[in-house]
């Protein structure tokens, strides 16, 4: 098996808890981005996105709040499975 799978093999584990942290801390609002990334993205209202290694798509729900219109992706099947849960 060469890198690329092993590593989606190994994020494939984590996919279920990533799932149920981040789904955690979105309910209770406790999941933001970084100050840094806001002050980079600036105002992405309106703005279609492609967000890339979304892993389970907590981020990428935060972009869509922020008034964009997002695509995740992922290497890894059950990290957009899990993204679609979340969604």
């Amino acid at each position: 098996m060469n890198e690329v799978e092993v590593n989606k093999e190994a994020w494939g584990l984590l996919s279920k808890d990533h799932y149920k942290h981040y789904k955690k801390e979105l309910l209770e609002n406790r999941h933001f981005l970084s100050s840094i990334i806001e002050n980079e993205l600036g105002d992405i209202s309106g703005k279609a996105i492609i967000h890339l290694q979304c892993n389970t798509g907590a981020d990428t729900i935060l972009l869509a709040k922020k008034g964009a219109t997002v695509t995740g992706v992922d290497l890894v099947p059950n990290n957009i499975l899990y993204a679609k849960k979340l969604s």
